[in-house]
């Protein structure tokens, strides 16, 4: 059953469920269980505005036109800001178990801007724009909010679908155990031969169809 949402409510996606929302006919978001933001709209006299303030779990922004002129479109997270024209990108907002704030953006298509700021809400004037295909880390506190970047000092990582899980906090839950505690790997030679090591583990059991279903799981 569809209901409405105004601006100010907040929205709670329980265990074992999700929610698909749509706004202004053409802006839609898919929230994954276990996820919980509140919005902020404004009236239809004005320019659209539409941001949402994800606090936890993971969804994904779909918007089919681009923006107007005078048009805004934000996820806000606890520890940084996405400001996006006309996209499709997931924002997943994770608390880890050393008290930090992890927000992971995966951009599918179009640019989506992040500027970094602390939990506090003070931001760091650090704003990147990533691309299709690109993905960026933060981890964020009262303190600092910062990129996760790899041995080249770069902020983008580019993700390998095939070898993570395809819910969204267990991909970033994947990539917190891959960082050290603080370098994304984001190697995609790495993530290539983790695939052929799934591969090879395959292609030993024989080919045996049951084998090679026990080897997925």
């Amino acid at each position: 059953m569809g209901q409405q949402l105004y601006s100010g409510d907040n929205v709670s996606v329980e265990e074992a469920s999700e929610l698909t929302m749509c706004m202004d006919n053409d802006k839609y978001v898919y929230a994954d269980a276990n996820t919980r933001f509140s919005i902020q709209a404004s009236t239809p006299k004005e320019d659209s505005l539409i941001k949402l303030y994800l606090e936890e779990g993971s969804e994904l922004n779909e918007l089919k036109s681009k923006l107007g002129a005078g048009d805004t479109y934000e996820v806000d997270t606890p520890n940084s800001t996405m400001s996006v024209r006309g996209t499709t990108f997931r924002v997943t907002v994770y608390k880890g178990a050393d008290g930090n704030t992890y927000t992971l953006l995966e951009v599918i298509e179009g640019n989506v801007e992040c500027a970094l700021k602390t939990t506090g809400g003070v931001y760091t004037g650090e704003k990147v724009v990533f691309s299709a295909g690109q993905s960026a880390l933060v981890r964020g506190n009262t303190d600092l909010s910062e990129f996760l970047v790899g041995e080249e000092n770069e902020k983008v990582l580019e993700l390998n679908y095939e070898v993570l899980p395809e819910e969204a906090v267990e991909r970033l839950k994947t990539l917190l155990e891959n960082t050290g505690g603080n370098i994304i790997i984001g190697d995609t030679e790495l993530q290539k031969s983790e695939q052929e090591s799934v591969e090879e583990d395959v292609t030993s059991s024989g080919g045996n169809e049951e084998n090679t279903e026990v080897e997925e799981n």
